[in-house]
């Protein structure tokens, strides 16, 4: 009995060292002109998708938040806590995504996307984004 606690243990701190592919090859991406806004937005919302107990997701995602963004989210907490919060908790762990055709408007680029979460809910996010003049943080 003491033998498999002591499996199950090792095995739980080797899965809590492996990171997902997924972020790994996302952690790679900073915010950059030559990036696409869909490709910032897709960036994003998979990050959060494939957000570990590290919350490197978030992380990831938070790099590419706006100047704007980011006062807003210091008055109201931190980015994590924010996702956490009923509105934005079903891109955490999405069951599915759709990434619908995105537009442009009066130097705004949108970008709407489905959630279905997977207790069954659905949400419409729209990701707008801006050409930032000022390096990243």
């Amino acid at each position: 009995m003491k033998m498999v606690l002591l499996l199950q243990a090792a095995l739980l701190i080797l899965l809590s060292c492996i990171s997902d592919p997924v972020l790994t090859e996302l952690n790679d991406y900073n915010p950059e002109p030559e990036l696409s806004p869909t490709q910032v937005v897709y960036i994003q919302v998979e990050a959060l998708r494939h957000n570990d107990n590290h919350d490197k997701g978030i992380k990831i995602a938070s790099r590419f938040n706006s100047p704007e963004n980011r006062e807003i989210l210091q008055a109201s907490g931190s980015f994590a806590e924010v996702l956490r919060g009923e509105s934005f908790l079903p891109l955490l762990f999405p069951a599915s995504i759709v990434y619908y055709r995105p537009g442009e408007k009066d130097g705004y680029y949108y970008q709407p996307v489905q959630i279905y979460s997977s207790e069954g809910r659905v949400m419409v996010y729209l990701f707008y984004l801006s050409l930032q003049t000022d390096p990243p943080l």
